[in-house]
């Protein structure tokens, strides 16, 4: 088909050289007559709206060109390319004017669901999808501002996937928005189909360090806030996930649903999400390390009998691999099913090994207390890193004993201490210390009207 085509110039054929016309099926070139003169069109089948470029046929033969989509009028073949394959219309050889590219795109595109991840009671329950017009009319709905900034740009050489950066102007970080902002521009990858982790992995370059050093979030009103806040908000095509930069780890562990309740009941919910934090590191560790210490006295251990160290770790280990495969497994079943398997699963699992004698009953219960207070941190990435550091320090103390659990505590506090995201400190308010800003992190006060960017 493509060699029996007679294409009218160099740029006609050129173009569908690139586009694999007559190879693609859903590449479509037209071509008609306009003022006696041959006007061809490429677009692609699969992402063009069908309505949108009836209209762009029937306004072609007016004297003043005009349609509902934007019209850019380009020079520059290799831009009208990449305009095609994002979904785009191109006419070849319109008089007067090289290439038009019309936007006539219409993606596939699912409703704005509230997140799996991150529902509240109250509030709002919409959500952003894997279509950048869609979550930034979300954000836009909530943000009417002047000083308000939404820069697209292009990422990866195959891909060439949109990436978007919100902002406020008056209020941003001119220092972070200019480092995030030339990080973006000197990416240099082939695709970015894995979208926001991805990004965030090549931004940051993480590599022993198993804490979230960005806000992942799916909500447009918690991005809505931080964007208000100063804070930069990035976005990638095809992923319904916004980063947030820059955030601490406090940040991480707040919820929306906070501030839809009275600051005495949110303060409440994050003391005890704090303590949660605190109990799913350092509990199941600090009783190896008290049940190993033959002065301690077993009243206060729950420990019937005493037990050897080395035995002790290796029922501690069986069982925390035991929850985790639970935990895994629960991710990989369908959601119908999830909560009575696991339940299943981990009440058959610690009874037989239990009778059986695998294991006391006293480490079952602990490390089930350990992993169920895992379960009370918001953020996915701070529970994994919390359970990960869970586990280091059970090995440390398996095998270093006390001497062991200081200096894992020390290694965690040293890396959490050292953490830092275009120059903002993670553990801000506490390190650097403000106990202004601490109590208003760990204590939800009433809300404020001015807002400014924390970096530290």
């Amino acid at each position: 088909m493509k060699s029996r085509m007679n294409f009218i110039n160099i740029s006609d054929k050129t173009l569908a050289s690139r586009l694999g016309y007559g190879i693609n099926f859903d590449v479509v070139r037209k071509q008609i007559q306009v003022q006696k003169r041959p006007i061809v069109f490429y677009y692609l089948s699969t992402l063009a709206d069908q309505e949108g470029l009836n209209k762009v046929l029937e306004n072609i033969f007016t004297e003043d060109f005009i349609c509902s989509g934007s019209v850019d009028f380009i020079d520059d073949i290799n831009l009208v390319e990449t305009q095609v394959n994002a979904g785009m219309l191109a006419i070849l050889n319109y008089p007067n004017h090289k290439y038009i590219v019309v936007d006539i795109r219409n993606y596939p595109n699912r409703g704005a669901n509230e997140p799996e991840s991150e529902k509240s009671i109250k509030g709002s329950h919409d959500g952003f999808t894997e279509h950048m017009i869609t979550n930034t009319a979300l954000i836009r709905r909530r943000i009417k501002s002047r000083d308000f900034r939404c820069e697209l740009m292009q990422i990866g050489e195959l891909s060439k996937t949109y990436v978007n950066i919100f902002y406020m102007e008056n209020r941003v970080n001119k220092r972070l928005y200019k480092e995030v902002k030339e990080k973006l521009e000197n990416i240099d990858i082939d695709s970015l189909v894995m979208t926001d982790r991805a990004l965030a992995e090549i931004l940051f370059r993480q590599t022993f360090n198993v804490f979230p050093v960005v806000r992942f979030t799916e909500r447009p009103d918690v991005a809505a806030i931080h964007i208000l806040k100063g804070y930069l908000v990035i976005m990638i095509d095809t992923s319904p996930g916004a980063i947030i930069v820059p955030t601490t780890f406090f940040e991480l562990c707040q919820q929306p649903m906070e501030y839809h309740f009275s600051p005495i009941i949110s303060s409440f919910g994050r003391l005890l999400r704090y303590f949660s934090i605190l109990v799913g590191l350092f509990l199941v560790p600090i009783w190896f390390v008290a049940s190993s210490d033959p002065n301690f006295s077993s009243k206060l251990l729950i420990l019937n009998e005493p037990v050897s160290r080395n035995a002790l770790f290796l029922q501690i280990l069986i069982v925390q691999l035991f929850l985790s495969f639970i935990r895994l497994a629960s991710f990989n079943t369908p959601g119908l099913l999830s909560t009575s398997m696991s339940l299943a699963a981990t009440i058959i699992l610690s009874e037989v090994a239990a009778t059986i004698g695998l294991v006391r009953g006293e480490v079952v219960f602990y490390c089930a207390l350990g992993s169920l207070s895992v379960y009370g941190i918001p953020s996915f990435e701070v529970s994994r890193a919390v359970t990960l550091w869970n586990f280091l320090l059970i090995i440390a103390v398996g095998l270093f004993y006390k001497i062991g659990f200081i200096l894992a505590t020390f290694i965690l506090f040293i890396t959490l201490v050292s953490i830092r995201n275009f120059g903002s400190a993670y553990l801000y308010p506490f390190l650097p210390f403000n106990i202004q800003d601490l109590l208003k992190t760990i204590l939800r006060v009433s809300s404020d009207s001015k807002y400014t960017t924390k970096v530290k």
